[in-house]
C-alpha cells in the first residue's frame, strides 16, 4: 500500500528573470550618431580646419561623407599603430554650422586578434604595494584561472559609482586610487585589472566601445590580455566576463591609456566661440539589426533525489574553455554568476525540510535558459524509501525522462491528489469567505 507523504513546495524567492545575454551568438548593430560643429566664425580661403574623430575598429557598411555650404566633404582615413581607424575632415571655406551624421553597421564578435603589439606605460597605470600584494593573493600560474580570480574580486569588492558618469571624462583614477576607495566605473575597474596583471607580467590594453545592459546601449571600456596560446583575451570587471565576452560587446578601439582616447582638432585660425558638441556617452542611438543564437547542446550530472540538508555536486559537460554562468535557487548558495573553468560544477546543498519538497531553480547558460526542480525528501523518508543517490543521472538538456517506473509514477500519482485536494479547498475556504462578506452582514 503507498504513502501518501506531506509535500512542501520552496519557492524561489525572487524568480529571477533577469537579462542574461549570453543568448547572443553574433549580433548586428546600425550605430548612427551626430557631432555638431558651430564656427563661432566663417573661414576664408585661407583659413582651414581639421576635425579628427575615432571611428570603429572593424565595419560592414559605412556613412561618412559630410554636407557643408552645398559641398560634400568626405574624410581621410587612417590606421594608427594599434590598428584603430580615425577619419579626419579637413573644412575650408565654410561659412556654416557643420553637421556629422555618421552611421556604422557593426557584426559582433569581431575577428580574434592575435597578433602580440607591446602598448606603452599608461599614465593612470599605478602598481602600488597594495596592488602587488593583492596579485600576489589572487595569482595562480594558469593565466586563465588567474584572470577569473581577479576579474570575480573586482566585481565583487568594488562598487559602481554611478556619481562619476556625468563627469567621467575628466575624473579618471589611477589603479592606486581605485583601490583604495573600493569604487568606481568600468575604466577605473579595467585600469586596475591591467595593474594587477601587469604587476606579474603581462601585456594589457585598455578597450573602449559600447555595451547592452538589458535596457539600453551606453559606452563601455573593458580590457584585454595578452596570453600566447590563445591571443588577445577579454575581461570584462564591471560584468564579470572573462574569455567569452556576450556579442553585445562592441568594440570601437584599443588603447594603452584613457588619455589617447579623445578627437583631436587642428586649425590655422583662432577657435573663439568654436563648440563641437559630441554625442550623449550614456544615450546612443544604436539598434540590433540582427541577432544569431548559440546553439549548443548540455549534459548535466546530478543526483535526481537527495536527501535533506545533503551536499551534491552539479555538473555540466561543455565543450566551452570557459563557461559563463548564472544559477538561482533557494538551495545554498542560492546564487552564482560568473565563470566555470577546468571544472564546470558547483558544489550545492539541499536545504533542511520536513516532508518533501520540490526546489526549483533556473539556470542561465550560453544559447540556453533552463527552468527544472530538485527533489528533497527528509531523513524520515529516506528511511522508509531508500533514495538511490550514489549514481548520478546524466540527461540532456533537450530531452524529457521517461517515466517508466510504477512505483515513481504511482508516488507522483499521490503528490498530485495532494495537490488537487489542497486547492480544491482553499478554493471552498475562499468563497465560503465571500459569501460571509457580501451575503451575510
Amino acid at each position: 500500500m503507498n504513502k501518501s507523504y506531506f509535500l512542501l513546495f520552496l519557492l524561489l524567492i525572487p524568480l529571477v528573470s533577469a537579462y542574461y545575454p549570453y543568448n547572443y551568438g553574433e549580433v548586428t548593430v546600425k550605430y548612427s550618431f551626430d557631432y555638431s560643429l558651430s564656427l563661432g566664425q566663417d573661414l576664408d580661403s585661407k583659413e582651414w580646419l581639421e576635425l579628427k574623430l575615432l571611428r570603429p575598429m572593424s565595419f560592414e557598411t559605412v556613412k561618412e561623407s559630410i554636407l557643408a555650404d552645398s559641398k560634400t566633404i568626405t574624410p581621410k582615413s587612417e590606421v594608427d599603430k594599434y590598428g584603430n581607424g580615425w577619419i579626419t575632415y579637413k573644412l575650408e571655406h565654410i561659412s556654416q554650422d557643420v553637421k556629422f551624421p555618421l552611421e556604422y553597421v557593426i557584426k559582433s564578435p569581431q575577428p580574434t586578434d592575435l597578433k602580440y603589439l607591446q602598448y606603452s606605460d599608461s599614465n593612470y597605470l599605478v602598481i602600488s604595494p597594495e596592488i602587488q600584494k593583492l596579485a600576489n593573493d589572487l595569482y595562480d600560474k594558469d593565466l586563465i584561472k588567474f584572470l577569473i580570480n581577479v576579474t570575480s574580486w573586482i566585481n565583487k569588492n568594488l562598487e559602481y559609482d554611478y556619481s562619476k558618469l556625468s563627469d567621467l571624462y575628466y575624473n579618471v583614477d589611477t589603479s592606486a586610487d581605485t583601490l583604495t576607495k573600493k569604487k568606481g566605473v568600468c575604466v577605473d575597474f579595467s585600469i586596475l585589472e591591467s595593474a594587477i596583471l601587469k604587476s606579474k607580467g603581462y601585456e594589457t590594453r585598455l578597450v573602449v566601445g559600447y555595451v547592452f545592459d538589458g535596457k539600453s546601449w551606453g559606452s563601455h571600456a573593458w580590457l584585454d590580455v595578452y596570453d600566447v596560446n590563445y591571443g588577445w583575451i577579454g575581461a570584462d570587471p564591471t560584468y564579470n566576463q572573462v574569455y567569452y565576452l556576450d556579442a553585445t560587446h562592441i568594440k570601437s578601439a584599443t588603447f594603452s591609456d584613457y588619455d589617447e582616447m579623445h578627437d583631436s582638432i587642428l586649425a590655422n585660425v583662432s577657435l573663439d566661440g568654436f563648440i563641437l558638441s559630441k554625442p550623449n556617452a550614456l544615450d546612443l542611438n544604436i539598434n540590433i539589426i540582427s541577432t544569431k543564437g548559440i546553439i549548443q547542446n548540455y549534459d548535466f550530472n546530478y543526483p535526481q533525489k537527495l536527501k535533506s540538508g545533503e551536499k551534491f555536486n552539479f555538473c555540466i559537460d561543455s565543450n566551452f574553455l570557459v563557461l559563463p554562468i548564472a544559477f538561482f535557487s533557494s538551495l545554498e548558495p542560492k546564487e552564482f554568476t560568473g565563470n566555470l573553468y577546468g571544472n564546470y560544477c558547483l558544489d550545492l546543498k539541499a536545504p533542511d525540510i520536513n516532508g518533501i519538497a520540490y526546489v526549483p531553480y533556473i539556470l542561465y547558460l550560453p544559447g540556453e535558459k533552463i527552468d527544472g526542480n530538485f527533489e528533497v525528501v527528509s531523513e524520515k523518508i529516506a528511511q522508509t524509501k531508500p533514495l538511490t543517490t550514489s549514481q548520478p543521472e546524466s540527461i540532456d538538456n533537450n530531452q524529457t525522462q521517461d517515466g517508466n517506473d510504477k512505483q515513481a509514477q504511482e508516488e507522483d500519482e499521490d503528490y498530485t491528489n495532494i495537490v488537487i485536494f489542497a486547492a480544491v479547498l482553499g478554493g471552498v475556504i475562499i468563497l465560503l469567505a465571500l459569501a460571509k462578506r457580501y451575503f451575510f452582514k
